[in-house]
């Protein structure tokens, strides 16, 4: 459930019409950040940042809407499995993150992914979801030619 007390909750469910599928992406965006800034001390493997950022997706999916995602989290090693498992197709990030990542979804299957993401989506806390996610990285790693 998301706390009733973030802002873009609030604006959205005042609003006198159905929300657009922009102003549900918006309000739920910025909790996720607020999230990883506020009651996950930035941590990104929170469960519930997991399955927001799953609703995002699945919501851009519906409308027929890329969704991309940019920064830290997109250039993660240890994140890069349970987004694409979470049908993430498009990532930005620093130039020098793209060898181990392009390493790295080379080395994943979709359906390898999907299992990464609904095994860590089971998860209750951010660090099982962590040392989950350690134990899939090592072994992908092991698979690649890259060092990291």
């Amino acid at each position: 459930l998301i706390p009733f007390w973030y802002p873009d909750v609030a604006r959205i469910l005042a609003l006198d019409h159905e929300p657009s599928w922009i102003e549900r992406a918006a309000g739920v965006w910025s909790i996720v950040n607020r999230l990883l800034c506020d009651a996950a001390p930035r941590r990104p493997t929170n469960p519930a940042v997991l399955r927001l950022i799953a609703e995002v997706i699945a919501a851009g999916e519906a409308e027929n809407t890329d969704v991309s995602m940019c920064g830290e989290m997109a250039a993660d090693p240890l994140m890069v499995p349970v987004l694409v498992g979470l049908g993430l197709r498009s990532f930005s990030m620093n130039p020098q993150a793209v060898p181990v990542v392009r390493a790295l979804i080379r080395q994943l299957s979709f359906r390898e992914a999907g299992q990464i993401a609904r095994q860590a989506a089971k998860f209750v806390t951010a660090r099982d979801v962590e040392e989950y996610l350690l134990e899939r990285l090592a072994f992908l790693l092991a698979k690649t030619k890259i060092q990291v």
